[in-house]
């Protein structure tokens, strides 16, 4: 029995998730932006029509759950609408320069807009461009990344630059990995190496560049103040420089999940604000007290440099925070979806930025998890021994301070995380509570430092001497803990599975009342089934030992591409392109049941410093090592000869399997794989257009399958093979084209004469 309401104060929790649903579902599907419009508005007189019926009842009808469900419709295609008007939309403002050539020059001149990243090798300015000048000039705006590979302090906010070099224009219907990055970012372009050339100052705001002054002057102060690598440190969780972190030293901390410490991300910025809003309450005891901390988030937000991720971020928590302020506890998780729902409605393809992603599940973490955990260790203190009152309220929030809010923050984003970087620490939780107690002190320390030293600079170095043991102690412990065995690992997890945990997750809590009174009868036959799927695992790899033909698995994971070769002998040959140092160490790592021996690594990192830190690392070389091209110091015992470079033409051979290079251009390598009658090619990024120009189309005779990544074209390749093997009026045999599905491994079986395939589709 119900009152006359339609809804309850509740269920407006169902309106959010209905304009999400909406929102994601149109980023899944293709569906016309007219047909979601008619859809919506019949919904919305449905629910009118309903609705008035509804309103002659007071008891529960079936009129007023048809009303309710015509008006969570109406919300989902509303939402879909918006999301799919913006895909239609969308044009990249450089669009009609994407027929330039690749070796084409064009000049673009515009303003610096945010403070440049200066690494320790290169220089990334984001460049709001005017007029382009390709022969006549072209009115047109938009965004440019250009990245100069030299570390140069010479540019700053604000300066009108002209930029000279070879343009790559972000096309949206076929986004790599990093190019969803730099879409979220609303960056239109790249130019790599261009020539910069200064025209003017101070072109930028005058608002901004006072604070970006500071923060420069901030910066310089924090540089003085403490040796290296601490000032690195201290400005990456203060200001949110991260230049001069060195690349080892930000490896440890991805190592052991604890990079949210010194990046700006959604996650460490969720967890920056309840450090904050922890600190207003414990200060001013009043109810508007968390209010005080919002004009300081988005100051934080200018110093940090204006990122768009961030600043989204500050909305969604200031929103929270007004949320649980003027209302209860719960109100915090419904102005956390309104928030998200706001900021999904004014621009539907952030919800697919990983950096809001983490800080929406950061604080839905901390706001679901941190509480009940600070009453279940409050509650065991009260039962274990009897301790005084203030000891053991000091204690529960200490822990509930230095370790529960990062553990509740960590409980959804480590999914998302190991989706997408592929990587998870096993001992993230652990290093986590050993530094987190000295991250308040490294903030408030070095604030307190850098303030004293601008009114008296010796009393600024006392300060920071003292300070200097936190940062010390920090970096010291996050590099010991990543030299342990398995500290950190390569994990296969796509982001429909790591959302499906997730989701897993919320069940389990949300109805934990329930799932726990389960009978006996039904503990022992989910035992009974888990001990079925996992003899099912075992049979499997007991089968794979005994699989005698030739196995491929091709994968790709952020900007890298990889295959793996198995030899019917379980001889393995690996080969990855743009790999970083820790995904090599992690592919290297023998896991329980794996069938097969590593014999040949091929590798070529994104990096050149990754080269020797992957060497220095390496326990268990395979016998032959490539790197970036070139051999690597061998077995000595096996390996007698000097290994030639790998260069166009190379090739290896064993038990009758022959893995050879007949493509390569600039850091680009098609490989070859030839098995019997089997031939299968793997461009690894190498275009269509690209094998013409080196006059190579005789690869395609020679090939049985081309596999192809999520990034090639497979419409470019299908119209290539059938003009190439039609060309004097008789069509040879086309060889098949096999398109990898997104986020799956795909595997090849052949025994030299039939083909078998798994997750992969057949053109």
């Amino acid at each position: 029995m119900t009152n006359n309401k339609l809804f309850k104060t509740s269920d407006v929790i169902y309106f959010y998730l209905s304009i999400l649903a909406g929102l994601l579902t149109a980023h899944q599907i293709n569906i016309n932006l007219i047909l979601w419009i008619i859809t919506g508005c019949l919904s919305l007189v449905f629910f009118v029509f309903f609705f008035k019926k509804s309103t002659r009842y007071i008891l529960e009808q079936p009129s007023k759950k048809a009303a309710r469900l015509a008006l969570l419709l109406a919300l989902f295609c509303i939402a879909a609408s918006r999301a799919t008007f913006q895909k239609s939309s969308a044009q990249n403002p450089f669009s009609n320069l994407i027929t330039i050539s690749s070796n084409e020059t064009i000049s673009i001149t515009g303003y610096i807009s945010r403070p440049p990243d200066v690494k320790t090798n290169r220089t990334y300015l984001r460049v709001e461009a005017n007029p382009i000048h390709q022969g006549s000039v072209t009115q047109m705006k938009g965004t440019v990344l250009a990245i100069s590979y030299r570390a140069d302090h010479n540019f700053s906010y604000g300066d009108q630059v002209r930029l000279t070099g070879k343009i790559s224009i972000i096309n949206t219907e076929n986004l790599s990995s990093y190019q969803k990055y730099l879409d979220s970012q609303d960056i239109d372009a790249l130019m790599y190496s261009p020539a910069v050339e200064t025209i003017a100052h101070d072109q930028g705001s005058r608002f901004l560049d006072g604070i970006y002054k500071i923060r420069k002057a901030l910066l310089e102060r924090v540089y003085q103040l403490y040796p290296a690598p601490e000032n690195a440190l201290i400005a990456g969780i203060i200001l949110g420089d991260e230049s001069k972190i060195a690349p080892d030293v930000e490896e440890d901390f991805q190592k052991t999940g604890t990079a949210h410490i010194i990046a700006i991300s959604g996650a460490n910025f969720a967890i920056l604000t309840w450090l904050l809003l922890k600190l207003s309450k414990a200060l001013f005891h009043r109810w508007w007290s968390p209010l005080v901390i919002i004009p300081l988030i988005f100051l934080y937000v200018l110093m940090t440099g204006s990122k768009s991720a961030i600043f989204r971020a500050a909305i969604m928590c200031s929103i929270t925070i007004i949320g649980m302020t003027i209302g209860r506890s719960k109100s915090g998780v419904h102005s956390l979806l309104f928030s998200v729902c706001l900021i999904g409605m004014a621009n539907p393809k952030s919800l697919l930025d990983i950096s809001l992603q983490l800080s929406v599940m950061a604080t839905l973490g901390i706001l679901l998890f941190k509480n009940p955990l600070t009453s279940f260790l409050d509650h065991l203190f009260l039962r274990i021994r009897k301790l005084p009152d203030a000891t053991r309220s000091f204690i529960t929030n200490f822990v509930e301070e230095m370790l529960f809010i990062s553990f509740s923050a960590q409980i959804f984003t480590i999914w998302i995380s190991a989706a997408a970087f592929h990587q998870i620490s096993v001992i993230s939780l652990f290093v986590n509570f050993l530094i987190t107690p000295f991250q308040s002190m490294i903030m408030l320390g070095g604030i307190l430092s850098i303030a004293a030293s601008l009114i008296f600079e010796p009393f600024g170095a006392l300060i920071a001497g003292m300070v200097w043991i936190a940062p010390a102690y920090t970096i010291r412990i996050v590099q010991l803990c990543a030299g342990l065995p398995d500290a950190s690992r390569y994990i296969v997890l796509t982001e429909k599975s790591a959302w499906l945990i997730i989701a897993l997750i919320l069940f389990l809590w949300i109805f934990r009342k329930n799932i726990f009174r389960w009978e006996k009868e039904k503990i022992i036959e989910k035992g009974l089934l888990f001990l079925f799927l996992f003899s099912a695992f075992v049979w499997k790899k007991a089968l794979d030992q005994k699989d005698q033909r030739l196995k491929i698995v091709y994968s790709e994971s952020s900007e890298s591409q990889q295959f793996q070769i198995q030899t019917p002998a379980h001889q393995k040959i690996l080969v990855a392109s743009n790999i970083s140092n820790y995904a090599a160490q992690n592919l290297l790592q023998e896991r329980i049941f794996d069938v097969g021996t590593m014999r040949v690594v091929l590798f070529d990192f994104s990096e050149v410093w990754m080269k020797d830190s992957f060497l220095m690392n390496l326990e268990h070389p395979p016998d032959i090592i490539y790197l970036n091209g070139k051999p690597a110091p061998q077995k000595t015992d096996l390996i007698n000869t000097v290994l030639p470079k790998i260069t166009q033409g190379f090739e290896i051979s064993t038990e009758n399997i022959n893995l050879s290079m007949p493509v390569a251009y600039l850091n680009r390598r098609g490989w070859m794989i030839a098995y019997q009658d089997m031939k299968i090619f793997i461009p690894m990024g190498v275009s269509v257009k690209t094998i013409q120009k080196l006059n190579r189309e005789d690869v395609i005779e020679k090939t049985t399958v081309i596999v192809l990544g999520k990034n090639d074209n497979p419409e470019e390749w299908k119209n290539f093979i059938q003009n190439y093997s039609c060309r004097h009026g008789i069509c040879n045999k086309f060889p098949f084209i096999i398109e990898s599905e997104k986020n799956q491994d795909l595997e090849i079986y052949s025994n030299g004469f039939k083909l078998w395939l798994y997750d992969g589709k057949i053109h």
